[in-house]
Formats: C-alpha cells, structure tokens, sequence
C-alpha cells in the first residue's frame, strides 16, 4: 500500500464503504468506531494519518478531538478532519485541539486519495522516520521528543514483543533501540534484522553494554552506539548524519 490510516467514524455505513474505497485506490485504513478503537489502532499500526470524520456538533467534535491529543502525540501524526459529501472542509473551529488539516469527500475516491497522499506527502518531506524500542517509559518519552522536535517523525515502543509487528506496520529511515529490553532485547532485533538483510541504519543505547558488544557491533554494522547518559546533541547530529548519508546514496 502506498500508505496507511486510521478511520475514527460513528456511522458504521462509512466505516465499511470508506476502507473499500480507499483500498482501491492504493490506501490501507483501519475503522474505529470511537476514540479508544482509534488510540488503540493507531498505536498497533503506527499509520501515515488519523481520519476524523466532521460531522458532529463542534462541541462534541471538540471533545474528540481533545481525547485525541490527550492520547497520541499528533507531531508525529497528521490529524485530518473528513467534511463528508456537501460539507466544506473547515478546521478553523478546531486548531486550538489539534486539527491542522481537513479535506472534503464528494464522492471522488481519487481526488479524495489525491489529498491524503499530499498531507502524508508534505509532512514526511524531510522528516526521517525513526523506529525507537527503550524499555525506561520516561527516558524513551523524553529521547522521542527529542527527536521530534530535532524535526523526525518516531514511532516508539517500550515492549519487544511489539518490535517485530511495528516493523512490519511501516517503513522507517532509521532504528534506535536499547540493547536490554525484556520479552525481545535490542541485540535479537539487530540479529533479526541482519539476517532479513535489512540495510536501515541502526543506533544502539544502552546503560552498560554487555562483553563483547563492540566486536558484535563491528560484525552486524551498528551505524554508531551510545552509553547512557549521553549528550542529546551528539545524538541528533549522529541520527541527521546518517539520513544525509542514507539520502545521498538513495539518489
């Protein structure tokens, strides 16, 4: 699929008939019947973009919109308002909870596609997609923002066991993990990855790292490693040098 979504909708008719529509045209969305469905979706898929119907009364469009915000990091996630069919797209009455783009559904599956591709398409233009698994919920918020506000889009998990799933839910310019997570610790992914012949360049952290790491790291081409603590601003400049790098070769 060219890319991937989330569709928060209280009619069940347009949560059946706007996934079918959207699939023909190269786009994957997931029907959310309410807020937690929508929460609980975008975290197990990590999409492109989170789809809200606008339909209902501003105030209660308004207290989705702020469960929304409380929930997900929507930096990293475009939140698109839907007018459906003889509404106009309109998210004026909505910035102040999150709302930074709407488009109009007239019936045109390709146009409507068109838009989506054009939001997903400009929020991604220079903004590097980056894979985060650390076990330590605080460090591994504060190393997201981090590099959200450094202008990359993270996907982050605290577990393992999600890893793989996640990996398989998107694409990604670069992987940062720790190197002891419980269920499925960094070095398996590594391993995982080296034997698929995944070429995404690989940064490791960790507290201590384990005997023998620098060779293994050598080995399974590790782009760099840092022991914590370590300076916020030698890791960015590290992560921006590696998707120049990656970039220069891809053209």
């Amino acid at each position: 699929m060219a890319a991937t979504l989330v569709y928060l909708s209280s009619h069940a008719r347009r949560r059946q008939s706007l996934p079918l529509r959207l699939k023909l045209q190269d786009i994957k969305a997931w029907p959310a019947a309410n807020v937690l469905d929508a929460i609980q979706l975008v975290r197990r898929h990590a999409p492109d973009v989170l789809l809200v119907d606008l339909d209902a009364p501003a105030n209660e469009e308004r207290q989705i919109l702020q469960q929304l915000m409380l929930h997900l990091d929507i930096r990293a996630l475009p939140l698109v308002g839907l007018a459906p069919v003889g509404m106009e797209p309109d998210i004026e009455p909505y910035q102040d909870v999150g709302l930074r783009f709407a488009v109009g559904d007239d019936d045109d599956d390709a146009s409507l596609s068109a838009q989506l591709l054009e939001i997903i398409r400009e929020r991604s233009l220079n903004r590097p997609h980056v894979f985060l698994m650390e076990d330590d919920q605080m460090f591994a918020e504060l190393l997201s923002m981090t590099m959200q506000e450094a202008g990359f889009r993270v996907t982050m998990t605290t577990r393992g066991s999600d890893a793989l799933r996640l990996l398989r839910c998107a694409s990604f310019d670069a992987i940062v993990t720790d190197i002891h997570v419980k269920e499925f610790s960094g070095i398996q992914l590594i391993e995982f990855l080296a034997k698929k012949g995944v070429s995404i360049p690989i940064i490791a952290i960790t507290g201590a790292y384990p005997q023998g790491f620098q060779q293994f790291a050598k080995r399974l081409h590790i782009a760099q490693y840092f022991e914590k603590p370590f300076s916020t601003d030698a890791f960015i400049n590290c992560l921006r040098t590696l998707m120049n790098e990656r970039r220069q070769i891809a053209q």
